[in-house]
């Protein structure tokens, strides 16, 4: 499993640079993502567990995948799938519910186990995430974010979701660790 941590940042180029020429990071690629997420509040009580399946689409690949948060440690499973709209028929008639849409562009970088992500989101902003082992902890993200001089006290491990939920569907924010 994975932790993910996020912070809010105010010039996503700027920060992009300073991960390059401060932190070291190696940047893997420029890409426009769209997540839809489902979920299904009978199937949250029935398991006693939150979860999402999202539809991701990103450059020419679509992908299905489930993702749960437990104590800021994401677990995912993936799969390639041909088309969004089969993907989507198929959520929906097994009684999953559209949650929400979330569009960004993400400029992905590698810096030592780490994954770091500069994503801008519509209607949430710009950020940096962290994808950090488990075992390793936060001392990954904070030893970056001091080396491109950004404060870690604003650090959470909140989703993009739940940051989004928050204060608009009740329904699914109660489940969704808003």
């Amino acid at each position: 499993m994975i932790k993910e941590l996020r912070i809010p940042v105010e010039d996503p180029e700027e920060v992009a640079e300073k991960l390059i020429d401060e932190a070291e990071a190696r940047e893997v690629d420029i890409v426009d993502q769209k997540d839809v997420y489902y979920g299904s509040i009978k199937l949250y009580e029935k398991m006693d567990k939150p979860f999402l399946l999202r539809i991701r689409e990103e450059s020419s690949k679509v992908f299905l995948e489930y993702k749960s948060q437990s104590d800021g440690a994401v677990e995912r499973k993936k799969i390639l799938v041909e088309s969004p709209d089969e993907a989507r028929e198929i959520l929906e008639a097994i009684g999953l519910e559209e949650v929400l849409e979330i569009e960004k562009k993400r400029r992905k970088f590698e810096l030592g186990r780490m994954d770091v992500n500069v994503d801008s989101i519509d209607s949430l902003g710009d950020f940096i995430e962290f994808r950090i082992p488990e075992e390793d902890g936060r001392a990954p993200a904070e030893s970056a974010l001091e080396a491109i001089g950004k404060e870690k006290e604003d650090l959470t491990d909140q989703s993009y979701v739940s940051m989004l939920l928050e204060g608009e569907d009740k329904k699914f924010s109660d489940w969704l660790e808003v």
